[in-house]
């Protein structure tokens, strides 16, 4: 809704400006571009093998939960074509929660949660096609990979009412995954909307600490799931 309403205006101020003078107005089509943007993301898990001592969750509820990124980048055009790759810090937060496969009769359900924080730096590189571009708007699509280094260190997990005490989970540092989207522009101003999708799985191993978890609860875990990303920026391209 919120494309087709920036379309619909890009089109409503269109007899306003034209022929207007708009020079130092155009959008700064040259062989190069530099820009920068900042936004925000919202994460899902897809969750492919989540299981506590071989016994499958399987109705593990999403929640999507804001995050933010920030990229710098550089836009080599050619016609109406262009590549352009970028480097971005993204925090992207999610939620899931399970009903515990072992709750005791006559309790009620029992739920554990997992709420993460995942920081790291990503790197696509797109390739956009300009199929709007006039004056001072425009409107482009953008499809490409991309790769992502998780930052173990900075990043935060949170894992509630498991049996299992003390937690921690190590992470596949590197993913690769795919990205595209649609860029509206107002002059030097655009607003990027993308959808991510990465391939691999983001859980390496998770442990436990057996000396604060009773030997009835030290079970294997298997946490593992791959993350969806929607993005809304705004950018500034010169």
């Amino acid at each position: 809704m919120k494309k087709i309403f920036l379309l619909f205006m890009l089109f409503a101020v269109h007899p306003f400006i034209k022929g207007q003078d708009l020079s130092g107005l155009e959008i700064p089509y040259k062989k190069f571009n530099f820009g920068a943007k900042i936004g925000f993301t919202s994460a899902i898990y897809l969750t492919t093998h989540f299981d506590i001592d071989g016994t499958r969750i399987v109705k593990a509820q999403n929640n999507y939960k804001v995050g933010y990124t920030g990229s710098l980048f550089m836009r080599y055009n050619f016609k109406a074509h262009y590549i352009q790759p970028e480097i971005a810090y993204t925090i992207n937060r999610c939620e899931v929660y399970f009903e515990k496969p072992d709750f005791k009769q006559g309790t009620g359900k029992e739920f554990s949660t997992l709420r993460s924080e995942l920081h790291s730096i990503d790197i696509p590189i797109l390739y956009g096609y300009n199929f709007i571009k006039e004056d001072i708007y425009g409107m482009s699509f953008f499809i490409g990979p991309k790769i992502r280094y998780i930052l173990e260190g900075q990043s935060d997990m949170d894992y509630s009412n498991f049996d299992q005490k003390g937690i921690t989970e190590r992470f596949h540092r590197f993913n690769l995954g795919f990205t595209g989207g649609v860029a509206v522009y107002l002059s030097k101003i655009f607003f990027d909307f993308r959808y991510e999708q990465f391939l691999q799985n983001i859980s390496k191993k998770a442990s436990y600490d057996k000396e604060l978890t009773p030997v009835e609860d030290q079970k294997n875990l298997r946490l593992h799931r791959r993350d969806h990303v929607l993005s809304f920026s705004l950018g500034f391209m010169f």
